[in-house]
């Protein structure tokens, strides 16, 4: 019961930043999501994007203020954590460090005695990464000192991950439709003006570039009975009784280029 408790809890929060109309990113209130679930005092995102250049941005939120000094941590985290390299290397699990090397050799590392000294001890470390394209590495990286991950821990996370993909995925579609939108800054109010949330306006958008509803879930990692559902909606709200009727409505409201 705790554990459907717990993944209710961000299967909520995903819901409501999916339908959140606001164009500033969502990671930090995840981050804290994720540092309550896991009793930690740190969360790292890392969003290097292919070609894996380490020159992507690694945002950071802790309840400590001693990583006020984390530039000297991003750095190491690129260069000797050792789950960087791997998922660089294209690795898509959950994993804590203990999956992946020795209690000795992690000592050894920069990165732990960094964490040690700088971090408030937060030395046992947690990798949740998001899926994507090849040479990417961006991941959430969640640490805290005393005890590792437990497997509940992990198994929690892992099912966690597909709903960060999801999310990921919703941003990705938004702001490539803001980018071809005819007014970008008008294109909330005129699907507003139409009564579509920001997940039907996703799904319209992909409706509108012909894509199936199949490859519109593989594209939004969600289900195809989940795509048809929007369709409804979409049809509904538009009065409308097909794909054709939709688009043609959304670019008679300004969403889309006629």
């Amino acid at each position: 019961m705790a554990a459907q408790l717990e993944y209710a809890r961000f299967l909520d929060m995903t819901v409501a930043l999916l339908d959140d109309e606001s164009e500033e990113p969502p990671w930090p209130l995840m981050a804290l999501e994720l540092q309550a679930a896991m009793r930690a005092n740190a969360a790292l995102f890392q969003d290097d994007r292919p070609p894996p250049t380490s020159t992507g941005p690694v945002l950071a939120w802790t309840r400590s203020p001693s990583v006020a000094r984390a530039n000297k941590y991003v750095l190491a985290l690129r260069r000797a954590h050792p789950l960087g390299e791997l998922y660089v290397a294209g690795e898509k699990s959950v994993l804590r460090v203990s999956d992946v090397t020795d209690d000795r050799s992690w000592r050894r590392n920069p990165v732990y005695n960094l964490c040690r000294r700088d971090v408030d001890g937060a030395i046992r470390h947690l990798g949740v990464p998001i899926p994507g394209a090849a040479g990417a590495a961006r991941l959430f990286l969640i640490c805290r000192p005393g005890l590792d991950y437990t497997d509940h821990e992990v198994s929690l996370m892992r099912r966690v991950q597909p709903l960060l993909f999801r999310l990921d995925r919703h941003l990705a579609e938004l702001s490539r439709l803001r980018t071809r939108a005819e007014a970008p800054a008008e294109l909330g109010r005129r699907a507003n003006a139409l009564g579509l949330t920001p997940r039907q306006l996703t799904v319209l958008a992909l409706l509108a570039e012909g894509l199936t509803a199949r490859a519109i879930a593989r594209r939004l990692g969600i289900t195809e009975a989940t795509v048809s559902k929007h369709q409804e909606n979409l049809y509904r709200k538009l009065g409308c009784k097909d794909r054709l009727g939709a688009v043609l409505t959304a670019q008679r409201g300004g969403l889309f280029a006629r």
